[in-house]
């Protein structure tokens, strides 16, 4: 069992966007904690399989597997493959989402497209992968489902509207997969704030989206923390739900150094 262990030797877990990022950090932190890696991809091979090396530096076995979680057909192939490669799924971190940067009064700037691509892959998506790994873990008698959400979900900030909405429809999906896929199956969300060293942060073509001028040093009176995150301190709370209790299910837990709203 999982419970209370605090080690992932035996278990599989699969993280989807795990190129780089959150979605690394995680891959990485798992495998410290012992757990074979599926490192899911959708475009970006060569980070993908960059973030296989640094989980195999840590003595933990790893495949990198590529698939679009907002391509039912892909996702159920990928957890075939997960299953036959590595012979079960104990754990799926579900990190995979795209945004576009839109400043919140520009009502136009919001296109169908951008709406549709948000929502297959940051809410459709999570459902899928869900779906598809909930058979395995049901059949092993436990499974843990941790979702990437974002502070963005509990108010209006993030990169866009329709960023922050997706979020938000997680936080519900996060709670209504708790309930259908319980007793055997935890699932939770974790609401991150800002978090430093991630592409969206570092990406030039979005410099135009206001940010603070120098993240690395906000005011400590609005982060309790007095730092942003970085993708390590995320990747370790999602370590924590996954290495301990299983009593922990629905949940929807703020992870943004006690920025609180402000």
């Amino acid at each position: 069992m999982i419970l209370d262990r605090f080690t992932l030797t035996g278990k599989v877990a699969l993280v989807t966007g795990a190129a780089v990022g959150v979605g690394r950090a995680t891959a990485i932190k798992l495998g410290t904690l012992g757990a074979a890696i599926a490192v899911n991809y959708g475009h970006s091979a060569a980070d993908a399989a960059e973030t296989a090396r640094l989980v195999e530096e840590t003595g933990a076995r790893c495949i990198v597997v590529q698939a679009d979680v907002a391509d039912d057909a892909q996702v159920r192939a990928m957890v075939r493959s997960i299953v036959d490669q590595l012979g079960r799924i104990d754990i799926l971190v579900n990190n995979a989402a795209v945004t576009k940067f839109v400043a919140f009064e520009d009502l136009e700037g919001l296109v169908p497209d951008d709406w549709t691509r948000m929502f297959d892959t940051n809410v459709r998506g999570v459902f899928q992968v869900s779906r598809a790994v909930a058979p395995v873990m049901k059949a092993q008698g436990e499974g843990r489902i941790v979702n990437l959400s974002s502070t963005s979900s509990l108010r209006p900030i993030g990169s866009s509207i329709a960023y922050s909405v997706s979020k938000a429809a997680v936080n519900h999906l996060t709670m209504c997969l708790a309930k259908a896929l319980g007793p055997e199956i935890s699932v939770n969300a974790i609401c991150p704030g800002t978090i430093v060293g991630t592409r969206w942060h570092e990406n030039p073509r979005e410099a135009s989206f206001p940010r603070p001028a120098d993240p690395g040093k906000l005011n400590p009176k609005e982060v309790g923390k007095g730092r942003p995150a970085t993708p390590e301190d995320i990747a370790g709370v999602i370590a924590s739900l996954v290495t301990g209790t299983d009593w922990i299910s629905g949940a929807i837990i703020l992870a943004d150094g006690a920025r609180g709203f402000a």
